[in-house]
C-alpha cells in the first residue's frame, strides 16, 4: 500500500495546518517511543541537568541562546527553535520541524482522543474529508506523565519551553504546560 511521505518518513493529513509524522524521532513505527532530547538539543540523551544542556554555561540563568530575560542570559529574544537547533530538522531534514504549542493545541482540538493502552494513546481526526486518518502518540507505559517537545519558548521564563503533556493515560486538558529545557522528552515532527 502506498502511502504519505516526505524526505524518506510516513506522515498523516489530519486536515489541520500541518501534517504529523506517523512515529517519533528516533522509532521506526508508531508503537515505539524513540529518542528523547533536551529542547533545542540535536544530541539524543545528552540533558538531565543545567551542567549537560547545549544553551548555557552551568546554570539556568546563563542561558546563551533563545533569552527574552537579561536576568536569565544573554537576550536574543528568539522564542521558537531555528532549524539548526531543531531536532526534527537535523534528524529528519526537508521540510520537518518540531510542532509549535499552537500546532500541538490543533491537534487536541480537532481529533477524538483514543487510549488504546497505557501510554498509547490514538488521536482521530474530526475534520470532515479526514475522519478516517488518525496518529498514535506512544511513551512509555511505566511513568505517569509524558512530555512531547514543541518548538515554543516559555516568554515569561526562558528557562522552560512548553510541552504536550499526556498525564496518565489521556492528554492533559492544560496544553500550556512548561517544564525546564534540559529536562529529556520525545519529539513529534511535523511537516507543511
Amino acid at each position: 500500500q502506498w502511502k504519505d511521505m516526505t524526505n524518506g518518513h510516513e506522515y498523516v493529513d489530519l486536515g489541520l495546518s500541518v501534517k504529523w509524522a506517523t512515529c517519533n524521532i528516533g522509532a521506526t513505527k508508531p508503537e515505539e517511543i524513540g529518542d528523547e532530547f533536551a529542547w533545542g538539543d540535536i544530541i539524543p540523551n545528552r540533558g538531565g541537568s543545567w551542567d549537560t544542556y547545549v544553551h548555557c554555561y552551568d546554570a539556568a540563568n546563563n542561558l546563551t541562546k533563545y533569552c527574552t530575560d537579561s536576568t536569565l542570559g544573554v537576550v536574543d529574544n528568539k522564542t521558537t527553535l531555528e532549524p539548526m537547533d531543531d531536532a526534527a530538522h537535523i534528524h529528519w531534514g526537508g521540510n520537518w520541524r518540531m510542532p509549535t504549542s499552537s500546532e500541538f493545541r490543533e491537534l487536541y482540538n480537532n481529533c477524538d482522543v483514543k487510549m488504546l493502552s497505557k501510554g498509547k494513546l490514538k488521536f482521530v481526526s474530526r475534520k470532515a474529508g479526514y475522519t478516517d486518518k488518525s496518529i498514535i502518540l506512544c511513551v512509555p507505559q511505566m511513568a505517569t506523565c509524558y512530555d512531547f517537545w514543541t518548538s515554543s519558548l516559555n516568554t515569561n521564563n526562558s528557562s522552560y519551553a512548553r510541552v504536550f503533556r499526556m498525564t496518565g493515560n489521556s492528554p492533559s486538558t492544560n496544553l500550556d504546560m512548561v517544564i525546564e529545557r534540559y529536562y529529556v522528552n520525545y519529539i513529534r515532527p511535523v511537516c507543511p
